[in-house]
């Protein structure tokens, strides 16, 4: 019997990602929820109920600083007035007076083994994806379907770009 031996490559994704959630309707959860993601784990949390950024790992503090989880905690509680507003916002552009809703935020960013980088950034409302930047072209994309997108006809394109940066300014 011959026993060929295998080689298996494994390739390795580093990546950091933040997911920043608005909600409203919600009585038992935060209106404002903030979440940092290293290689998929923990890495920090905010909440507009306890209105602190919480650094999960000791290393952050001694790679980062002492005053970064303060740095951050002050960083994440504009953003959640922000956020309170882009739900409403959102609301109101679709005649929704009440019920749940969410207005949601993912950004990061992925390095390969190999070198190669990929990042992204993208917006949802309630679900689903409606405005993603393309790093390729440097343009946002919007994915809603026309029959959803009427307040984006409205306000024009070069209104959204504004404001989605001013959005990652903020943030």
């Amino acid at each position: 019997m011959i026993i060929s031996k295998l080689s298996i490559i494994i390739s390795a994704i580093h990546s950091w990602k933040a997911y920043y959630t608005g909600t409203t309707g919600l009585s038992q959860f935060p209106e404002f929820v903030a979440l940092n993601l290293i290689d998929d784990q923990l890495m920090g949390y905010f909440d507009s109920q306890t209105n602190r950024f919480k650094g999960q790992f000791k290393w952050m503090e001694d790679n980062l600083g002492k005053d970064y989880d303060d740095q951050q905690t002050n960083i994440l509680q504009g953003a959640a007035a922000t956020f309170k507003n882009n739900v409403k916002v959102a609301m109101d552009r679709f005649n929704q007076t009440q019920g749940v809703h969410a207005f949601q935020f993912m950004y990061g960013c992925e390095l390969d083994d190999d070198g190669s980088k990929r990042g992204y950034l993208q917006y949802g409302y309630d679900g689903e994806n409606f405005l993603r930047f393309d790093k390729n072209t440097l343009t946002f994309t919007n994915k809603w379907d026309s029959t959803r997108a009427d307040w984006i006809k409205k306000y024009g394109r070069d209104t959204l770009e504004r404001i989605s940066v001013a959005l990652i300014i903020t943030a």
